[in-house]
């Protein structure tokens, strides 16, 4: 994610099986309310070549002391990615993004947030390129 437009991000409870519950806002644009996320993370390895690390929003309570005022709570139905080696060393990461930002945003600003979104790929492909070097993947 971009740094400059997360507000707060916040581990909400980390679980043995590479999981974990995670609370995130995003900053207010152009006088539009900023969004937060509570949500479930997980990563399901399926083989040395093969793994999925998906995202899907979780119920939060709302006197939890970490959350943010003024922002809209959004929805992720679902969000992730399944990465696969090839057989000749290329990784293959497909990127799989639905949210409901809930309430009105203007279309200009939908559109950069879609561009936006192509940095959390490069810092995904980055992090498993260093995996793939230690031998993790």
């Amino acid at each position: 994610w971009d740094d400059d437009s997360v507000e707060k991000c916040y581990r909400v409870k980390v679980f043995a099986n590479e999981g974990g519950i995670m609370y995130f806002a995003v900053k207010a644009v152009y006088g539009i309310p900023g969004r937060d996320f509570t949500h479930y993370a997980w990563r399901i390895k399926y083989s040395e070549k093969h793994e999925v690390l998906g995202v899907v929003s979780c119920p939060c309570p709302e006197q939890a002391d970490f959350l943010t005022k003024n922002h809209v709570r959004g929805e992720i139905m679902y969000a992730g990615f399944d990465v696969r080696e090839q057989p000749d060393g290329r990784i293959v990461l497909t990127y799989i993004n639905q949210v409901d930002a809930k309430g009105s945003i203007p279309e200009w600003i939908q559109s950069q947030a879609k561009t936006d979104q192509l940095k959390i790929i490069k810092v995904v492909r980055n992090k498993v390129y260093q995996r793939k070097k230690q031998g993790a993947l």
